[in-house]
């Protein structure tokens, strides 16, 4: 009896002392977790286990790193989307579900820079830009920033009747609508990228560039100023806060040009519309640095296209010349001018301004009155926004007897302005609206 007590006992102890090293449990101290894109965070596991833990280090994996990578614990946010990160360790596993969001930026800005600038883009509403810059920034006189920190440019629309701020919820479109903003873009200019459009720039030793692909903002009067909130996407799928709160002055950008033009020239086209009406005329006035032979130079010309009695070959009628009220033949009477517009080979016919920009004039009257070979101009004309362009003239012009060429000769004479002037104007008119900062 004392014998078999032994070898149980015996068997015991040798059962006890073979009893092998396991985990029986890997626990988190989260399951689950949401980070916005660039944040870190770290996960902690615990291990139950029978034995020697030392046989048992842990294992970290993701199921997608483009959305969340892991290392010891520690994971890092990298794109939208979910992902599941496991930690096993002797065969024994837990999971943590990711959600990673976008990323928040918040900015709070303190100076406003606004501008206006009626139909610019001929679309039927009016077209405001706006600088809100951080208290760092401010815009020299001659339009450029200057100081280090950041600034949201924001290029947007209003209706036709109104020429301020408009209150209500401004949404992104490509359609210029009232009540919307452009997304941001970048062009190529002169060997740099420039970002157009809707963005968020950061000057300085810390330069970034947010472009702005989606989002709102409110606009509503507070007292006798404006508060101006929104949440803006970017194409890197950042979500980015915005505030102003303060006063807001609008810039009106349509501003009247008086060219200094003392030189002319007078071309005689005959009845080229071929509307038995009347005759038709071109009268170019330049400035002092125009070539008037070759129509080049870096300066300002007056192009008046206008229409005469049929007896007239050689000058102009004393009177007052009205813009046609359409570009149709009925009225293509005498004592008319023609307005401005472009052909199908992007010729310029009509009345027009080429100088600074290109502006087709659609309204207004040019009257003349002559004392011998001296002619006298005095013009007040309009383009498609109101604005105005004024001035006179008084001197000789040349004669060009032009009568019997065909309209291709009239093309090929007017070519040179076109590709010398007006390709110019063309880069000058779709950036003279924006600070030109480059995009890091």
């Amino acid at each position: 009896m004392k014998l078999s007590l032994l070898i149980v006992f015996v068997a015991f102890l040798s059962f006890t002392g073979c009893k092998k090293d396991e985990v029986t449990r890997v626990n988190l101290n989260n399951t689950k977790i949401t980070l916005k894109v660039g944040e870190k965070d770290t996960i902690l596991a615990n291990l139950s286990y029978n034995g020697d833990l030392n046989k048992f280090p842990i294992a970290w994996s993701s199921s997608s790193t483009s959305v969340v990578q892991v290392s010891g614990g520690v994971i890092n946010a990298i794109g939208e989307g979910s992902a599941t990160i496991t930690a096993e360790a002797g065969g024994k596993t837990a999971t943590c579900q990711i959600t990673v969001v976008k990323k928040n930026i918040d900015f709070v800005f303190t100076k406003t820079s606004a501008s206006f600038w009626g139909d610019y883009f001929k679309v039927g509403s009016n077209n405001l830009t706006m600088y809100f810059l951080e208290n760092t920034l401010s815009i020299d006189p001659s339009g450029n920033l200057q100081g280090t920190g950041s600034y949201l440019y924001i290029d947007f629309n209003i209706a036709a009747s109104d020429s301020t701020l408009s209150e209500g919820t401004y949404s992104i479109a490509n359609t210029r609508a009232p009540k919307t903003f452009i997304p941001g873009d970048t062009v190529l200019y002169q060997g740099n990228t420039f970002a157009i459009g809707t963005n968020i720039l950061t000057l300085g030793s810390n330069a970034k560039s947010y472009i702005i692909k989606d989002g709102y903002y409110k606009i509503s009067k507070n007292g006798s100023g404006f508060k101006i909130e929104g949440q803006l996407i970017s194409t890197k799928e950042e979500i980015i806060q915005f505030a102003y709160n303060g006063s807001v002055d609008l810039i009106n950008q349509i501003k009247p040009i008086y060219p200094a033009l003392n030189q002319a020239d007078l071309y005689y086209w005959g009845d080229i519309y071929k509307s038995k009406t009347a005759n038709n005329f071109t009268v170019f006035l330049g400035d002092k640095n125009i070539n008037m032979d070759s129509l080049s130079g870096n300066g300002d010309v007056l192009m008046l296209e206008l229409n005469t009695p049929l007896n007239v070959t050689n000058s102009i009628p004393d009177g007052t010349y009205e813009m046609m009220s359409g570009l149709q033949i009925q009225y293509l009477l005498p004592n008319t001018l023609v307005p401005g517009y472009s052909s199908s080979s992007g010729n310029k016919w009509g009345t027009w301004y080429l100088g600074e920009s290109s502006e087709a004039l659609q309204t207004g009257n040019a009257v003349f009155a002559r004392t011998v070979d001296t002619y006298n101009i005095n013009y007040q004309l309009f383009n498609d926004i109101k604005t105005k362009v004024s001035g006179t003239f008084s001197g000789k012009m040349r004669y060009f007897d032009y009568s019997s060429s065909s309209s291709g000769v009239r093309a090929e004479k007017i070519r040179q302005l076109q590709t010398q002037k007006a390709t110019k104007n063309i880069n000058q008119k779709s950036l003279r609206r924006m600070i030109l900062t480059p995009v890091r």
